[in-house]
């Protein structure tokens, strides 16, 4: 019986297929956003400001993808110590004000017709409830873009590409459908030289 695929592996087929691609020259992905042609997709820090009439002007402006969450949520619950209550509480702040940022981003560009997209940044813990956090914090449309955002493949700081599957598979439980793989060069570097552990 054949087995299914997994849904980082082929994430992390393609990934390799970009990686190790030898039609394309290395200029072509060299400051891509000089060639006039290309489409472009902003992903600005959550606390920058943007001039959103300035940013439209540019019609190679197509989208806007933007963290949504980042590993689990703050816990439900203060308690313990003065000092751990603090920061508790300031946790929830930080949540509440970057979860109102991200939803008055997700108005405006929509209004301002651009394609919207969200991403989680994985953290160690566990993938499941990390699903469920960025599900429930970025309330993804289905016309929306969902990317899973890796930043590294150091274990004690970033989410393990076992636990991605686990994310990625209960994204699909609850939604249907699968985010996308948003690494940097060098973790894309790490999954194309482990294709092998990560086959389709």
């Amino acid at each position: 019986m054949k087995r299914p695929a997994r849904p980082l592996r082929r994430l992390a087929l393609l990934a390799a297929a970009v990686a190790l691609g030898t039609a394309a020259k290395a200029s072509d992905f060299s400051e891509p956003w000089k060639n006039a042609d290309r489409p472009l997709v902003i992903d600005a820090y959550e606390y920058n400001s943007i001039d959103w009439q300035q940013l439209v002007t540019d019609k190679r402006v197509a989208g806007f993808i933007n963290k949504a969450s980042d590993g689990l949520p703050p816990p439900y619950f203060c308690f313990g110590a003065e000092a751990d209550v603090k920061l508790c509480k300031a946790q929830w702040k930080r949540y509440a004000v970057t979860r109102e940022l991200f939803q008055t981003r997700k108005v405006v560009a929509k209004a301002l017709g651009l394609k919207w997209g969200a991403y989680h940044l994985a953290r160690p813990g566990n993938p499941v409830e990390q699903a469920n956090n960025f599900i429930d914090f970025a309330e993804p449309a289905p016309d929306e873009l969902m990317a899973l955002d890796i930043e590294g493949i150091d274990p004690a700081q970033w989410m393990s590409l076992d636990d991605a599957e686990e994310f990625v598979r209960q994204v699909h439980r609850r939604l249907g459908r699968f985010p996308v793989l948003y690494v940097n060069g060098k973790t894309a570097q790490y999954i194309a030289d482990n294709r092998y552990q990560y086959r389709v």
